[in-house]
């Protein structure tokens, strides 16, 4: 990340918090913790703080919203694709006359870490998104 790309950051948190909370001292302890971090994750980060966070982050706070953000693509580039789920470990079904989708954990190993949602049996009342909007256009 470059100056310029942090500079855009820390504006999005000064118009957010008011730039009394970012006084020169904590924009360059900001700086220094985030300058070898990719602007897409940090520009994430960020969004995520905005949308969370009432008060000024903390540095603390700010560092935990880019790492989880990190870590969710380093498991993404991780997962297993599937061609029934994409990778993503869960599927959406529409039963046969029916507009109400149901969700499913995918059989595959990423389907695990949807233990809550049922396990798709299969079956020929069951369709994908596609056929169902498909046929309900005709």
């Amino acid at each position: 990340m470059n100056t310029i790309e942090f500079n855009e950051q820390i504006d999005r948190l000064k118009s957010v918090y008011g730039a009394k909370n970012f006084p020169n001292e904590r924009i360059k302890s900001i700086w220094f913790a985030f300058k070898s971090f990719d602007v897409r994750d940090v520009e994430e980060g960020i969004t995520k703080i905005i949308e969370e966070n009432y008060l000024p982050p903390t540095m603390s706070k700010m560092k935990e919203a880019i790492r989880r953000k990190r870590e969710v693509d380093m498991l993404d580039e991780l997962r297993p694709s599937c061609h029934e789920c994409s990778g993503t470990g869960r599927m959406m079904r529409f039963k046969q006359g029916e507009d109400v989708p149901y969700a499913f954990k995918c059989n595959c190993p990423n389907g695990q870490d949807y233990y809550t949602f049922p396990e798709f049996k299969g079956g020929n009342e069951w369709m994908t998104p596609k056929e169902h909007y498909d046929s309900s256009r005709n």
